[in-house]
């Protein structure tokens, strides 16, 4: 399982210089701040990416293509669909597929801008990471949640699932 970042090492998030914009948010927990590219897809072999985690939705973007650039970089591949206000299911299924990462895992996680992953993300630090939510919501910000729609909705599940317990 991919272990949420400390709060320390938040100063310590740089440009990943073989993957094209993404950024390293935890060692081995990358994410692309925008659609990824071709020099994107090249650099996943040599910065040891094992898997790619697809956001986005099938009409957004040739999953085709990203499929078979992550497979000739041998890296595992998947998908989890999420809307921009992503419901509690996408969510759920978001969490899981982090926690199913086997140990060692190098991971980048990306969607159209890096907000959708982000917000996503923030549930994960939270809920499975027990980071506090001023932390991870300062820590999804810098790994690229802007809009108001999915912070909003991923305060919410995380409200939720407290609520539940």
């Amino acid at each position: 399982m991919l272990l949420p970042i400390l709060p320390a090492l938040v100063a310590q998030q740089a440009q990943a210089p073989a993957l094209p914009g993404a950024v390293e948010v935890r060692p081995g927990l990358f994410v692309v701040l925008g659609t990824p590219g071709p020099a994107t897809f090249a650099g996943l072999k040599a910065s040891g990416i094992t898997h790619v985690l697809n956001l986005r939705h099938e009409a957004e973007a040739d999953a085709n293509a990203d499929l078979a650039a992550t497979r000739a970089a041998g890296a595992a591949y998947d998908r989890c669909p999420m809307d921009r206000e992503p419901s509690a299911a996408a969510l759920d299924a978001f969490r899981a597929k982090l926690r199913a990462l086997p140990k060692g895992a190098r991971a980048l996680i990306h969607c159209a801008s890096g907000n959708r992953v982000a917000g996503a993300l923030f549930t994960f630090w939270v809920l499975d990471g027990g980071m506090a939510e001023e932390d991870a919501l300062s820590l999804a910000k810098r790994a690229g949640l802007k809009s108001p729609v999915t912070e909003a909705a991923a305060k919410a599940y995380v409200a939720a699932k407290r609520a539940a317990k």
